[in-house]
């Protein structure tokens, strides 16, 4: 009987630092989407480009007359946000899913843009990361905006 008690109490707490680990990782991964988005906001070029690997693709599906795929590079995305008027732009994930598998992670969320405080646009977004050399990096990004404000999902 004693035996079955402790095996109990170690499976538990087995389960609970698996539990706490994955947490860990998941905290990890959204960190860094938190911190690329945060230098979107600083237009720190060089921040955004740490958080990803290079060349990484960025596609957005948008409605426009190429059929409403766009492909940017991780490089462009960041000249472009360099390049934008004097404003505080600012994206907000809200209720963010982290999944963590290994070395493999990924964030999706819907997020709202604003630009000096105003609605810019929504979308859902997913980051696909891969953990190398220790460290949680972008290697994939995919979203839909659209830019009528009743249809996002925060």
């Amino acid at each position: 009987m004693m035996f079955r008690k402790l095996a109990l109490a170690a499976a538990f707490f087995m389960g609970c630092v698996g539990v706490s680990h994955a947490s860990t990782e998941e905290d990890a991964a959204l960190k860094t989407v938190n911190d690329f988005l945060s230098a979107i906001t600083r237009r720190d070029k060089a921040a955004m480009l740490s958080e990803a690997v290079p060349h990484m693709e960025v596609m957005s599906a948008r409605a426009n007359a190429e059929g409403g795929l766009r492909r940017l590079t991780i490089e462009q995305i960041a000249d472009l946000i360099v390049a934008q008027p004097p404003g505080k732009m600012v994206q907000t994930l809200h209720h963010p899913v982290v999944h963590v598998d290994n070395d493999l992670a990924s964030v999706w969320s819907p997020y709202t843009w604003t630009d000096d405080g105003h609605f810019s646009h929504c979308a859902s977004e997913e980051f696909s990361l891969l953990k190398l050399n220790g460290k949680w990096l972008m290697v994939g990004v995919a979203d839909t905006a659209r830019t009528d404000e009743k249809t996002c999902l925060n």
